[in-house]
């Protein structure tokens, strides 16, 4: 069983992002814990999102792309971006924008609609995108979730 315990609370402030070193329970090793790093982003993220090669933080206006202790890609976000990770890549969905990216955040690919998305899928012809009156299929681009 792994338990992370809680974070010490001075000299943080709101924007500040810790990973902890997870301690096994029932261990009789009693060492101070220290977080393994502090990213100091200036504003609350709203995803912390890793996977086996990079991790993802989002706040209200960027998206912070980070391989091991390095900032690959700094993406910019407008009106509510929510992320989608997948194994070959990412997607930002935003009210009326789609984007799709590699993992390290080169841009591949957007989609920029009138009205808002209602959903966004890889189907079969490719990527499909819908707002309430239409339906897009966009051939090409990565089927990557």
């Amino acid at each position: 069983m792994v338990r992370i315990g809680s974070m010490p609370r001075p000299l943080l402030t709101w924007g500040t992002v810790l990973f902890w070193r997870a301690t096994v329970v029932g261990s009789s090793r009693s060492t101070p814990r220290l977080p393994l790093r502090i990213y100091d982003i200036g504003s609350v993220p709203l995803y912390v999102i890793e996977t086996p090669s990079h991790r993802y933080i989002l706040t209200d206006t960027r998206l912070y792309v980070l391989c091991q202790d390095q900032l690959e890609a700094l993406v910019d976000v407008f009106d509510e971006g929510k992320l989608i990770v997948g194994e070959t890549g990412f997607g930002l969905l935003q009210p009326k924008q789609f984007q799709w990216f590699t993992p390290t955040g080169r841009l591949l690919g957007h989609v920029r609609t009138r009205d808002p998305i209602r959903r966004t899928y890889s189907g079969p012809a490719g990527l499909v995108v819908e707002t309430r009156t239409h339906r897009g299929i966009i051939s090409g681009a990565p089927s990557w979730w």
